[in-house]
């Protein structure tokens, strides 16, 4: 979603994501301690270097991804270590949604 959906609020889905779809947690919306959101971005799993021969990153890994919001021409791809640019889909879900890996993996 483009925004924290909140009571009122005219939240909109960017891209739909594939179950399985390995994603960045950029940010995290709380009520109190508990995360309820998490800004994601979707990355290549490629571009991970944890993710090299790694059977986690075959489970949830690259996926297909159906942009409804695309940023630009330019496909997902990564910039620096840490960063991607393009057409990366990336937005608020729900916390209910993911399973968490911490460290990259």
């Amino acid at each position: 979603m483009n925004v924290v959906p909140t009571t009122g609020s005219s939240a909109t889905a960017t891209a739909n994501l594939t179950q399985g779809q390995l994603v960045c947690v950029q940010a995290i919306g709380r009520a109190g301690q508990n995360p309820r959101y998490y800004y994601v971005a979707a990355i290549p799993a490629d571009t991970i270097a944890k993710c090299k021969n790694n059977a986690l990153c075959k489970t949830y890994g690259d996926r297909p991804i159906k942009q409804i919001k695309p940023e630009s021409g330019e496909g997902c791809h990564a910039a620096a270590p840490g960063q991607s640019v393009g057409n990366c889909a990336q937005g608020w879900v729900s916390a209910d949604a993911l399973d968490v890996f911490s460290n990259e993996i």
